[in-house]
């Protein structure tokens, strides 16, 4: 199966690529960066439908990992990109693919998206947003597009991952708590470390992604390790992973607990035999690599 991959060049998109042949697929890569990839084809969220339709002929699935995901979160600026992007873009893709005879269409949202409560969020959870209203607000949008597109005969999926992580990272929690431990410095962690969200390994999203373009299901599936981490437990388990002495870790700040819940991935063990790397060892095959 010949498979399009928007957003190939992303963090998501490369492992994308590099799991699709061991699932029998032929990924192509769809990107507006020009990484010197033979065989990339040039796409970008703002093309006509009718010009991505074009590109589209004769390929089985898509795989739709592109997002404009801000550097500002909170900056209400922003909004306007993420919805032409992350909304308008992916119903122009719809398009494009129904018109060009596309079988499959596998669209990556956001468990993020979903309203955070104590226990572990299922598929059914209403939307929340709420930490980035025009980011998160946007890949809802798109969904909505997507399950309209569903009801009217198409063969897709919404995968919600959790907050993804992984080699390809060069910013963020997790990388800068590598590097400042690694240098042997003191870490300060905020909030009081109680930030906490539910950490998914990069490489396990990719998997079932590939595995879904070869599914007949439809509707949403969310993807997580099931468990939520503090920022203070990240700290302590990058600096396992670094080899760090956990002495170089301290608080500041109010004990407020913020963030994301876990989430219920037991529909993405059934559907997909889903059986996620749990937290502590993809930081070790992350930084314990790296380091050696």
């Amino acid at each position: 199966m010949r498979v399009a991959v928007t957003g190939a060049s992303g963090l998501l998109g490369r492992a994308v690529m590099h799991h699709a042949p061991g699932y029998s697929l032929q990924p192509v890569a769809f990107s507006r960066s020009d990484d010197g990839s033979c065989g990339t084809v040039f796409w970008d969220a703002d093309m006509p439908w009718t010009a991505s339709a074009r590109l589209l002929d004769g390929f089985d699935a898509v795989i739709h990992a592109a997002a404009y995901i801000p550097t500002e979160p909170a900056n209400p600026d922003i909004a306007a990109k993420c919805l032409a992007v992350n909304a308008i873009g992916t119903l122009s893709l719809l398009r494009a693919a129904r018109e060009a005879g596309v079988r499959r269409f596998v669209f990556v949202s956001g468990a993020n998206t979903l309203s955070p409560k104590g226990s572990e969020i299922t598929e059914d959870e209403p939307l929340g947003c709420l930490y980035s209203p025009y980011y998160l607000g946007s890949k809802a949008i798109g969904e909505l597009y997507v399950r309209a597109a569903i009801s009217s005969g198409t063969n897709a999926l919404i995968v919600r991952p959790s907050s993804i992580y992984g080699p390809g990272m060069t910013k963020g929690m997790f990388v800068a708590f590598a590097d400042a431990l690694r240098a042997g410095r003191r870490l300060t962690v905020l909030n009081g470390g109680c930030f906490r969200a539910d950490y998914v390994w990069r490489d396990d999203v990719a998997a079932v992604l590939c595995a879904a373009v070869l599914s007949a299901h439809t509707g949403t599936v969310n993807l997580g390790s099931g468990v939520r981490h503090s920022s203070l437990e990240v700290a302590g388990l990058v600096a396992d992973a670094v080899g760090a002495d956990r002495q170089l870790i301290e608080v500041e700040g109010d004990a407020t607990p913020t963030g994301f819940s876990a989430v219920d991935i037991s529909r993405a063990r059934d559907w997909f035999r889903f059986e996620p790397v749990p937290l502590a060892v993809g930081l070790s095959r992350w930084f314990g690599d790296a380091a050696s």
